[in-house]
């Protein structure tokens, strides 16, 4: 078991919230933005290989984060022999 970075991001404010990932081996998640919604990632277990709309990748190790603004849209490709788990924190926009 793992213990979750964010496990109060949503009473830190309405507008948060947190996502565990479980993706088994040669899972993906299709393709997808973060418009108005920017997001930070942990990735806890596995390899996970991003692919960008540009066409750039990157892979993900456990231990690894990376942050996503308005402007990105990829998709997520599992290249291990594990579960890829990450958890997620989305923000939103909320009116005021």
């Amino acid at each position: 078991m793992f213990s979750n970075p964010w496990a109060n991001a949503s009473r830190i404010s309405p507008a948060a919230r947190h996502d565990p990932i479980n993706r088994q081996p040669g899972g993906h998640i299709g393709l997808h933005s973060y418009k108005d919604r920017p997001a930070v990632v942990y990735f806890v277990q596995g390899t996970d290989t991003v692919i960008r709309d540009d066409g750039t990748s990157q892979t993900f190790h456990p231990g690894d984060t990376t942050g996503e603004t308005g402007k990105t849209v990829h998709w997520h490709r599992n290249d291990g022999k594990d579960a890829v788990i990450a958890i997620t924190a989305d923000i939103f926009k909320t009116d005021k």
